[in-house]
Order: structure tokens, then sequence, then C-alpha cells
């Protein structure tokens, strides 16, 4: 039960993440500088709490193995910014979020078996809360047809992330194989988005303290979370308890923000964390009846 909750928190982490982001786009920070300041600082973070825990070598194999990893989480928040560009965010997160049904596919391909019942018996009520969540009935939507790839890139990138935080190298303590996997995502980031502001016009003002929330929200906290919790309960329910991120980035936004939520988004909303509890019910049987 308790890397089903880290995977859970993992993803109520990254929901926190777009609010805060709008908040440093308020205060009139720069993309390119608020995505590198996330992943430098997030890197940071990771490089100075393996200071404080046992050594652990990782062969360069290994590691360039989890660097690729690293490289899916960041392409696949790149993504997503730019599928913000010409898409409205509920239609975005809405075409994200169907990170849930691709990565039980990928799981079920991957170990060529068909996923559980617990599994397909949440994944209708997984897509319809996020429709609904996403305000997507009762709205004039306007579709970008290079903003809809870039989301669905983001859908795939994101399952992929996923998948593959639980099976490369899950037998290393996560701390280790995280600090791997945030440095190939900064180094990605890097080539993608270089520090210019650094040489152009230096820090902006609060750039710092945005950078620490994010780089905790983002890289820290679901890649540690994620990367001890996917492989003891497998990518397929990994992408499930991960939809909580979209509850989580309502509510905050809802109150953070002052956005209006409508009734059906709340009803969105329920319908989702239905979806993450059925499966945790149909195993709280199982157990139940194994144990009378």
């Amino acid at each position: 039960m308790i890397y089903m909750l880290m995977v859970f928190l993992a993803g109520c982490s990254f929901g926190l993440v777009s609010t805060v982001v709008k908040l440093a786009y308020g205060s009139g920070l720069q993309p390119d500088a608020v995505i590198f300041a996330q992943f430098f600082l997030g890197w940071a973070i990771l490089v100075a709490l393996s200071l404080f825990v046992p050594r652990h070598k990782i062969d360069l194999k290994t590691g360039l193995k989890l660097i690729m990893v690293g490289i899916t989480n960041s392409l696949a928040g790149i993504l997503f910014f730019l599928s913000l560009k010409t898409l409205p965010a509920s239609i975005a997160i809405v075409i994200m979020f169907q990170f849930t049904w691709i990565g039980v596919i990928i799981e079920a391909i991957a170990d060529r078996k068909w996923p559980g019942k617990e599994k397909i018996i949440s994944l209708p009520f997984l897509i319809m809360g996020i429709l609904l969540a996403g305000g997507v009935f009762g709205s004039e939507i306007k579709l970008d047809i290079m903003g809809v790839i870039y989301a669905c890139l983001t859908a795939l990138t994101f399952a992929f992330f996923i998948f593959f935080s639980g099976c490369v190298a899950p037998n290393h303590p996560p701390i280790n194989r995280s600090v791997w996997i945030i440095s190939g995502a900064l180094l990605f980031t890097f080539v993608l988005y270089p520090p210019k502001f650094l040489i152009t016009g230096g820090i902006e003002g609060g750039l710092l303290g945005y950078g620490l929330v994010l780089g905790l929200l983002g890289p820290v906290i679901p890649t540690l979370f994620l990367a001890k919790g996917v492989p003891q309960i497998g990518p397929g329910m990994a992408t499930i308890l991960a939809s909580s991120e979209l509850p989580v980035a309502v509510i905050a936004s809802s109150i953070m923000l002052g956005e209006y939520v409508s009734p059906l988004q709340w009803c969105g909303v329920l319908l989702i964390l239905l979806g993450i509890c059925l499966p945790q019910l149909s195993q709280l049987k199982n157990q139940t009846g194994k144990t009378t």
C-alpha cells in the first residue's frame, strides 16, 4: 500500500506544477528561464540528498539507460508547454491525460499479458472523468493541429517515462537512480533551452524561489517516488494512480488562482478519484478473501 501511496503522491506533486508555473509567468518570468531553473535546481537538490545516503555504484551502461529515462521526462514537460501555446489548457490536459490507458497498453504489450480486471474497470471512469474535469463538455472547442500533435506526444512520452521508471535498474536505490534520471533531463533541457538569461539579463526576480518550488514538485518528489513505487506495483497500475495529477491541478487552480471550476468539472474530479480507488478496493477485497 505504501508504494501505491507514493505513486499517488507523485501524481499530486505533478498536479501542482501547472499552477505554480502560471504564478511564475504572472510575475513576469519567461518560459525558458522557468523550465531551466526547474530542472537545474531539482537536479541540485537530488545531488545534495544523495550525499547523505550510502553510495551505490551504477555502471556507465545502466547510467546511460537512466539518462534516457530522464530525457523522456524532460521531453514530456517541454512538449506539454508547446501544446499550451496553441491549445486551451483544458484540452491540452485532456489529451495529455490519455497517458492513463496508453500506459496500461504499453505494460500489456511489454508483458505480453492482458491487463488485469481491476485496471480495465477503472479506465472508463478515468477517461470520462478526464473529459469532464478538463471542461470539454459545454464549451466551444477550437483545435490547432500542431497543438494536438504536441499534446498527443506528451501523453506518449509521459507514459513511457512511467514505464521506464519501473523497469530500468529497479534494484538500485531510488535516490541514485533519480540523480541519473534528472541529469538526463537537465542535459536535454540545457540543449533545447540554454540559460541565455544568465548572459542577457541575469537572474530574474523571483526565479530562484519559483525554481526551487518547481524543482521539488517536478523533478525531485515525483522522480523519487516513481523510482521507488513503480517497480513494486507495475507501470499499468502506476499510470492509473498518477491520474491524481488532474484533480490536484483543478483544485489548486481553483484555490490558488481563483479559476472557476464548473459542477461538471467537479464531477470529473470525483470520477477520476473513483477510478483510482477501484483497483485498490479490488486488491483489498482479494487480500481479505485470501486471509479468510
